[in-house]
């Protein structure tokens, strides 16, 4: 605690509107109200994902440069995870096998151009395959 000070926890009040927390996805949502209200004191680097904190997006949450979310995950959008195909705000095997399958022509049920040249190939693979790894 501070000197002659005291510390104030950052909380919301209500619903904190996660993914699927019926089913363990503790994600947040774009209307999350815990978007950018977390504190920086203590908070770490990245979240459980991998994701690099504090993501402060523009016109969501506090607008002062401060945006930490509370909880383990921090926001990100369907744009800011260039590599998640499947859309469920984590770029894993699953993404990955779906790039490759995508690039051998099996199955293309999935947006998997990664780079956005009009094809998918060895490059959207190498892509995703980064992300995937955090690199």
């Amino acid at each position: 605690m501070p000197h002659g000070g005291s510390f104030e926890i950052p909380s919301i009040a209500g619903d904190p509107l996660f993914r699927d927390p019926d089913n363990g996805d503790y994600h947040l949502t774009l209307d999350s109200p815990a978007i950018d209200m977390g504190a920086d004191d203590g908070a770490p680097a990245v979240d459980l994902d991998d994701n690099e904190r504090p993501n402060d997006l523009v016109d969501i949450g506090d607008e002062t440069g401060q945006g930490y979310d509370i909880g383990a995950y921090e926001y990100y959008t369907p744009d800011d995870l260039a590599g998640d195909v499947t859309g469920d705000g984590i770029i894993n095997a699953t993404d990955v096998q779906l790039v490759i399958n995508a690039a051998l022509g099996i199955d293309a049920a999935y947006d998997c151009d990664i780079n956005k040249d009009g094809a998918v190939n060895a490059v959207d693979v190498q892509l995703v395959i980064n992300a995937a790894l955090g690199v």
